[in-house]
């Protein structure tokens, strides 16, 4: 089967892909514990099974250089859980306490990046991303770290296929939210400047896209959505939040709430995931009544992407779908 994968965004000088669109999930974690292990274990069984055999590199942060992609590389993430007990060598409270604060620094983050690409240093459409970084003093002895898991194929991939995994994996998470849905795989690490700038361009335009940032917002996103698309997960904590704050979660003649697993709800915000135009101005209607469920737990403001957007810029994007047009 040939699967479509659209026009590069950006290419660099050379000719290489390096920002492409995508379709891609975004599943924002509860803090793990060790009993997250198996669950990870799970889930990456199923990523194996839907994009293993198209992987071709990873970049692991605990071994700092691209290396050709194995299977066993997941085991990393897997394990990750299993490596977070805080320290207890010092009875004494503040010396404890600065044991924790070094502890935290030196061990902050873990990140691993695999794709598809045919040369190490390119954007690729396939691509599996997880990223955890810690924010806090851990409690009940271990560190409790904001963590993400992203995964992308190719934009034409067979939506209900695309669906029904993605689903199923986030019905295995422990999920604080989670977006499935049109997106973008780049290479940032080289190309950061383009990445972001390409990006910058195209997703002010085309409202169905979701960046998918995240390293530099870790705290923010385990706090809030950082947007809709055409599938929105919620965990347990969120449903109960915007119960709280009187959200109706139903259906309704635009979005389909079911279950996801046992605990977490999926919002399909009509059959198919839409790009959007704001030039012909075209914003997804049942986009717009997604993110108005979800609003008093959608990030509005105070939030800055980085060059070239700005606070106001990444402020209009992320109230993008309240524009009546």
């Amino acid at each position: 089967m040939t699967i479509d994968a659209g026009q590069p965004i950006i290419v660099s000088a050379d000719g290489r892909p390096v920002l492409v669109p995508a379709l891609g999930a975004s599943f924002t974690l509860e803090k793990l514990t060790a009993d997250d292990a198996p669950i990870l274990e799970e889930v990456h069984a199923m990523v194996l099974d839907w994009i293993g055999a198209d992987l071709r590199w990873t970049l692991n942060s605990a071994v700092t250089r691209l290396e050709r992609f194995r299977p066993e590389d997941l085991d990393f993430v897997t394990l990750h859980p299993t490596h977070l007990e805080a320290p207890s060598q010092y009875n004494d409270p503040d010396l404890h306490e600065m044991e924790l604060l070094i502890e935290m620094n030196l061990h902050t983050e873990f990140g691993m990046f695999c794709h598809s690409g045919v040369e190490a240093r390119q954007g690729a459409p396939t691509s599996y991303r997880f990223y955890s970084s810690i924010h806090w003093l851990p409690t009940d002895g271990y560190y409790e770290p904001c963590a993400t898991m992203r995964i992308t194929v190719p934009v034409g991939w067979p939506v209900a296929d695309f669906r029904r995994r993605v689903e199923e994996i986030g019905a295995k998470l422990r999920l604080r939210w989670g977006c499935a849905g049109y997106t973008y795989s780049g290479y940032a690490i080289d190309f950061y400047e383009e990445v972001n700038s390409g990006i910058y361009a195209h997703a002010r335009r085309h409202v169905g896209y979701d960046p998918g940032f995240y390293v530099s917002f870790m705290p923010e996103w385990h706090l809030m959505i950082r947007s809709v698309n055409w599938l929105t997960f919620l965990g347990p904590a969120f449903v109960s939040e915007l119960a709280k704050r009187k959200a109706l979660l139903a259906s309704n003649d635009l979005v389909t709430v079911s279950k996801a697993g046992d605990n977490n709800l999926v919002l399909q915000a009509g059959p198919m995931p839409q790009e959007g135009d704001i030039n012909r101005l075209q914003v997804p209607a049942a986009y717009r009544r997604a993110d108005e469920m979800v609003r008093p737990m959608r990030a509005r403001q105070d939030i800055d992407f980085y060059e070239p957007w700005t606070e106001a810029t990444t402020k209009a994007w992320l109230r993008r779908f309240e524009r009546r047009i």
